[in-house]
């Protein structure tokens, strides 16, 4: 007689190589959608076990979906902590910045002047993993300074600017919005 396992060995395994893989890359955002379609998929044959009557697969078929649902809340959690993770050395450079400002009257031409006066080191953004969003950007546009990272890899950057002391996003399609503010609905007329 075949042993009945709840959990499918091989959407455990696939999850935890997902998991692990996505905190590899910075790659959250990938698993997420990965884990989503598989809550999706695995509810739907749910479904169709309930209709055919098989509600050892309907069991099975749950359970799975419950595993992917824990996935996809990991993958938010790990989204979250990064996304803090992110702002929190930000906000480090940021002032590490304005001490070179004060001392210098002009702020640095880039994030190694900092280094060691005013950071032991330049931190990343996400506490593991490289990714899209593995370095801070700094750079001058027309008088302008500015500190970037990546949000959600690779579709959307936080961007400081220095000059008016301002955070701003910007998305895949190149828009930028304030924080917190809501794009334009409905869309202007083109």
């Amino acid at each position: 007689m075949r042993q009945l396992t709840l959990i499918p060995r091989a959407s455990l395994a696939v999850a935890a190589l997902l998991i692990a893989v996505g905190l590899a890359r910075s790659a959250m955002l990938a698993v997420l959608l990965v884990s989503a379609l598989c809550v999706a998929l695995f509810g739907l044959g749910a479904v169709v076990g309930l209709v055919r009557r098989d509600y050892i697969a309907v069991k099975r078929r749950l359970v799975a979906a419950a595993l992917w649902t824990v996935v996809c809340g990991i993958a938010i959690g790990g989204m979250s902590l990064s996304a803090w993770w992110a702002a929190k050395h930000a906000e480090t450079i940021i002032v590490a910045c304005r001490a070179y400002e004060r001392d210098f009257k002009s702020l640095p031409a880039t994030l190694g002047a900092l280094v060691p006066r005013y950071l032991p080191k330049v931190p990343r953004p996400t506490p593991v993993g490289g990714g899209p969003s593995g370095t801070y950007e700094y750079w001058v546009l027309e008088g302008d300074h500015r500190l970037s990272y990546g949000t959600v890899a690779p579709v959307a950057r936080r961007i400081y600017r220095f000059e008016s002391a301002t955070w701003i996003f910007s998305d895949f399609y190149g828009d930028s919005v304030p924080p917190g503010a809501a794009r334009g609905w409905p869309p202007a007329a083109r």
